[in-house]
């Protein structure tokens, strides 16, 4: 049976990245070994005895070996035999394997230890008539051990190595009293039926899974060519012992000549092994396949599937940038103007492998797919600012290779038309008035876009300016965005202006008497409306539940709240009106006194030493407190409280360190704040 799979790594340092001449890259040589280890009980356990020859105990906690006598007076001599199921070690490396025994019980402490271990062959039941083969004894060493050992470490890793060398899942450990002494009832001795082996061990580390490229928008297999530069790639690899000590080797080599083999050592941080192939060990025009397997100091992985990669280092021509609205280097006064929107097509310039545009004012943000392989493709742009604008623009072919960049400068026309507005803060859940002014010549409409809504079309008065009405109900917005502009009778836009409506969210006031107060308190919270029409609160208290009060006819609201937790508390509160509009959310804290009960000891002060019996005093600053819950060195316990007051008597058991936690509870089960007293025990 089986407890517990313990990873037992060893460390080991990383180095730094080497290119050997040999062709061999080493980014992070092998760390140090790395091993497993799992404790077995004994699967069945025997005591033989000479009194009954032909039967064996097999239950209990305890185990005889050597002689004793019985309450008749009877003499009786006993082995006890332990067995191990070892097959969950069966497909793995064995280093260490180690017997821990304990002993219960020794009939005579002034005489020597006698006790021997033997690894024994049983062919059948055992009994004391049929005792199985004796065939190692397995020495121990006896320095330092009491009388009574609660731990005797036996080395069996021979014996644990042969039998999985010969195909057995078991083992089998005789423990008895030696030759010389078995008779003699001064030696017997009492074991725990509980020993453990401890076997250290190593598993091989998995298939690596998952091979990808980490910097390149390519999948494994992928048809598409890479690009001239080094090949960063990354696996998936794990190892039944743990990942310290964990290493990849990542192999390279040309397919057309597999001889020429380039292999990397990469460390593996949570489950992935990340290695790059310098563009040194590659070339133009050529196949390449690379495979990953694990290591882990001892034993190698199996090598994972290849993945294979073209490259291409032949960068596209230049491209052709053409617009009829923007053309390049116009006469003055340039063309187009502010918020008017040009088209700009993209042409290959002869190379058919494009298959994409990068493209930008400074820098190549931008990307747009071309209309199939070395085709052209067209973009949108309204530009925000009038005068000499930059637009410059790169071809990229199926192997992500840029050309060449073209520089492509056109001139806007300057015009201010941007529109302009005028508005005032603005209540949540109210109506409020916008007024929009324009300032294109010839603007026929305005079009709005308030708060991320739907696009809004109004005409122009006669006097260039509209007014509109708007409302605002969302209260996450306590800044709601306007994006204005106009068109004239021809089609032409103006500059888009963008500006910011203040919005008063309407947050309710929140008073809190009293703001601070013992455990157990009632609070009263009075909620008072920061806008018109509340007819309701909501509330929760350190994130809860939500709770609903109704409001007054003024809006305002009442209600009580009694703590039963210690420490700081938030209340957060919104409001809603009748027609269902929420206002902002308010916080206030408040904050409730544990009346953690005091700790007194005249033996043993708080952060004192002392020796001996002591008493613990317990006093209650909590009305009503029944009893007192403790905790001392992890044992839970309580006493009464007479007046708030109660004691508890101490007799220590080992020197060192205590703890002692309290808290004081009432009758009708409310339970103060925690006191803390340490002490130490000395003698």
């Amino acid at each position: 049976m089986e407890i517990s799979g313990r990873p037992r790594r060893a460390l080991g340092g990383f180095l730094a990245a080497l290119m050997a001449g040999a062709g061999l890259v080493a980014l992070a040589p092998q760390a140090a070994a790395a091993t497993s280890g799992t404790d077995v009980a004994p699967s069945s356990w025997v005591q033989t005895d000479s009194r009954t020859p032909h039967a064996a105990m097999t239950s209990g906690t305890r185990a005889r070996i050597g002689a004793w006598r019985d309450d008749q007076g009877q003499h009786h001599i006993g082995k006890t035999y332990f067995t191990f199921d070892i097959s969950r070690v069966a497909d793995v490396t064995v280093f260490k394997a180690t017997l821990w025994l304990k002993e219960a019980a020794a009939n005579d402490c002034s005489v020597a230890r006698a006790t021997e271990v033997w690894s024994a062959r049983p062919e059948g039941p055992i009994a004391w008539a049929t005792q199985p083969a004796e065939l190692t004894r397995l020495d121990y060493s006896q320095r330092y051990l009491p009388c009574v050992a609660g731990s005797i470490r036996v080395d069996t890793s021979d014996e644990v190595r042969a039998a999985l060398a010969a195909g057995r899942k078991t083992l089998t450990i005789a423990v008895r009293i030696s030759e010389e002494h078995q008779g003699d009832a001064a030696y017997g001795r009492a074991l725990s039926t509980s020993p453990v082996l401890s076997v250290e061990h190593n598993s091989p580390p998995s298939t690596p899974t998952n091979l990808r490229y980490s910097l390149r928008d390519l999948t494994c297999g992928d048809a598409r060519p890479i690009a001239r530069g080094d090949v960063t790639v990354e696996a998936s690899l794990t190892d039944p012992d743990g990942e310290l000590g964990l290493t990849a080797r990542m192999a390279l080599w040309p397919v057309d000549d597999p001889a020429t083999r380039h292999e990397v050592v990469a460390s593996v941080h949570n489950g992935t092994a990340t290695a790059t192939f310098p563009v040194d060990l590659l070339r133009h025009d050529a196949t390449f396949a690379w495979a990953v397997r694990g290591e882990d100091g001892h034993v190698a992985g199996e090598w994972s599937q290849p993945c294979t990669f073209h490259t291409d280092y032949i960068a596209p021509a230049k491209p052709g940038v053409a617009s009829q609205v923007y053309p390049e280097n116009p006469p003055h006064p340039g063309s187009g103007g502010v918020g008017v929107p040009g088209e700009f097509t993209f042409t290959a310039g002869g190379s058919t492998d494009v298959v994409a545009y990068v493209y930008g004012s400074t820098h190549l943000n931008q990307r747009v797919q071309a209309d199939g392989p070395g085709n052209s493709a067209t973009i949108t742009l309204t530009p925000t600012t009038n005068g000499p604008t930059d637009l410059i623009v790169r071809s990229v072919d199926a192997a992500g290779n840029q050309s060449e960049q073209v520089l492509y400068r056109y001139w806007v026309r300057s015009s201010d038309t941007h529109p302009w507005v005028t508005a005032e803060p603005a209540m949540i859940g109210e109506t409020f008035p916008v007024r929009f002014h324009s300032n294109q010549p010839g603007a026929v409409t305005f079009t709005y876009r308030f708060a991320g809504g739907p696009d809004t079309t109004v005409d122009v008065g006669p006097d260039g300016t509209t007014e509109v009405l708007l409302r605002v109900t969302d209260p996450s917005l306590p800044y709601a965005s306007l994006e204005l502009w106009t068109t004239a009778a021809d089609g032409t836009t103006s500059g888009v202006r963008t500006t910011y409506v203040d919005v008063l969210l309407g947050e309710p006031y929140i008073t809190i008497t009293p703001n601070y107060a013992p455990i157990g308190s009632n609070h009263t919270i009075l909620l008072e409306p920061g806008m018109p029409g509340v007819v309701s609160y909501t509330y929760t208290v350190d994130g809860g539940e939500p709770v609903e009060v109704a409001a007054d006819a003024d809006g305002r609201a009442q209600t009580t709240f009694r703590s039963t937790t210690p420490g700081s508390h938030e209340i957060a509160v919104f409001s809603t009106t009748a027609d269902g509009v929420q206002s902002g959310t308010w916080w206030e804290t408040f904050v409730t006194d544990g009346m953690a009960p005091d700790v007194t000891s005249a033996e043993y002060p708080r952060s004192g030493s002392g020796s001996g019996p002591g008493t613990f005093r317990f006093e209650s600053r909590l009305t009503g407190t029944t009893e007192f819950r403790y905790t001392l060195n992890g044992v839970e316990g309580t006493v009464p409280a007479v007046d708030g007051v109660g004691t508890l008597a101490f007799t220590p058991t080992a020197p060192g360190a205590h703890t002692l936690w309290v808290r004081a509870v009432t009758g009708d089960g409310l339970v103060s704040g925690q006191t803390y007293h340490p002490f130490t025990v000395t003698g």
